[in-house]
């Protein structure tokens, strides 16, 4: 029974990892679309702290040369699964 419960635990990382990443993309992509388009929510200035946010953190941890926590945990929870990590 435990397996079965880091096995989804690990599912719900790779989406929530998945999720950030298309925030950051997805948003960029949208953001210059909504200049042009003149889409008022793309100024919003919450949505544009927390992507420049979500943007700084990747940056640093490339610089930094850090692995992404999310991917850290997923890797955990598969090892605790006894599935296989990459």
């Amino acid at each position: 029974m435990p397996q079965e419960i880091f096995s989804f635990l690990a599912d719900l990382t790779v989406l929530v990892h998945a999720t950030f990443v298309l925030f950051v993309v997805g948003g960029q992509i949208l953001i210059l679309i909504g200049w042009s388009r003149a889409w008022h929510w793309t100024k919003n200035a919450t949505f544009r702290f927390l992507h420049l946010i979500a943007i700084g953190t990747v940056v640093l941890e490339t610089l930094f040369r850090i692995t992404c926590p999310l991917t850290t945990l997923e890797s955990d929870l598969r090892l605790l699964a006894n599935e296989t990590t990459h």
